[in-house]
This record gives structure tokens, C-alpha cells and sequence, in this order.
């Protein structure tokens, strides 16, 4: 299949790769008729590259100031926004 074979030679440093090294039937499930930005945002959420600022901090973003989130009862991760932010 040469969606396989592109992901597999494909030599960017992915978070995605990371995750999941082989492109699976599943993985590529999540995908099918989606539009383009909510698979983008499953993509961003699966590898923590998204705005938020434990991403943004370790990035240098100069408006950054902080790793914590708003809520000041963590770092502003994937997981602490959507499973632990009162916010």
C-alpha cells in the first residue's frame, strides 16, 4: 500500500511516528471522513504539538511566561485539560 510506504520512509522527526510506528487500519479510522482541521486537532492532541503552554514555554513563545495552566492546578498538558481542568 503506498500510504505505508510513505509513512514508513518518510524521515521528518513525527510525533506520530513516535506513537504509533506503522500506520494501522485503526489509526487511519480516526481519520476517514473527517474534515481536514478536526483530523489536524486529533493529530496535534495525540503528540501534545498544539497551543497550549507546556508546548509553547518549552518552544521559547516570548508571551509564554509560564508552563502552568489557568487554572494554576497543573501544567497546561493534553491530559490535564481534558481530564483534570475545572476550567
Amino acid at each position: 500500500m503506498r500510504w505505508n510506504q510513505n509513512w514508513e520512509i518518510d524521515d521528518k522527526e513525527r510525533g506520530t511516528a513516535r506513537l504509533t510506528p506503522t500506520a494501522t487500519r485503526s489509526i487511519r479510522k480516526l481519520h476517514i471522513r473527517r474534515r481536514k482541521e478536526h483530523s489536524t486537532l486529533l493529530i496535534q492532541l495525540r503528540t501534545g504539538v498544539i497551543g497550549f503552554n507546556s508546548f509553547l514555554f518549552r518552544r521559547r513563545v516570548f508571551s509564554v511566561l509560564s508552563l502552568r495552566c489557568p487554572c494554576d492546578i497543573d501544567t497546561m498538558t493534553v491530559q490535564h485539560i481534558l481530564l483534570f481542568c475545572p476550567i
